[in-house]
């Protein structure tokens, strides 16, 4: 669970530390894990809070990236990379939508990061590549990238684009 991750396996790491075990994340996907000590897989329930087409200033230039945060544990958010190799159309899911990973979507830890000392957010992506569904009544087609951009920006979604942000409704 998040909860499990957070607390028990990275909540000591920072600075340097977490800088190398993100390197270790990206170096055992881009070997297509042939280690398997390390690899780290999350499951849950989750609300969007934002999601965007990749570009080509992004690891994955092609696919949607979506961030959601974690209905069972509101410390911890994801950002799904769901990659593709076409353009997509539009991709985006709407805020406040709710979806679940679970056991079958092998949604694998790419990267982590602390947007604040008592949060955590985890870079997720499935590692078959079918459909993964983001709603009741939709799913996204997904592909294994054919190349990535190494110098890639980190992180995928803003800090600010974590938290669902509801506006208050105004009484007339």
């Amino acid at each position: 669970s998040a909860r499990s991750l957070m607390e028990e396996e990275f909540s000591n790491f920072t600075g340097v530390y977490l800088s190398y075990l993100n390197d270790n994340f990206l170096r055992d996907y881009i070997e297509n894990y042939k280690r398997t000590e390390g690899v780290y897989y999350l499951k849950g329930t989750f609300t969007v809070t934002h999601s965007r087409q990749l570009t080509k200033s992004d690891l994955f230039t092609k696919g949607t990236v979506l961030s959601g945060s974690c209905d069972s544990f509101p410390k911890a958010y994801i950002e799904l990379v769901l990659p593709s190799t076409s353009p997509s159309p539009d991709t985006s899911i709407p805020i406040g939508t709710k979806f679940s990973l679970q056991n079958d979507d092998f949604s694998c830890v790419l990267h982590v990061r602390k947007p604040t000392d008592e949060s955590i957010c985890f870079t997720l992506i499935p590692i078959t590549y079918n459909k993964i569904s983001v709603s009741k009544t939709r799913s996204i087609g997904i592909n294994p990238p054919k190349t990535l951009n190494i110098d890639g920006t980190w992180p995928l979604i803003k800090d600010s684009d974590l938290k669902l942000e509801i506006e208050p409704q105004k009484t007339s």
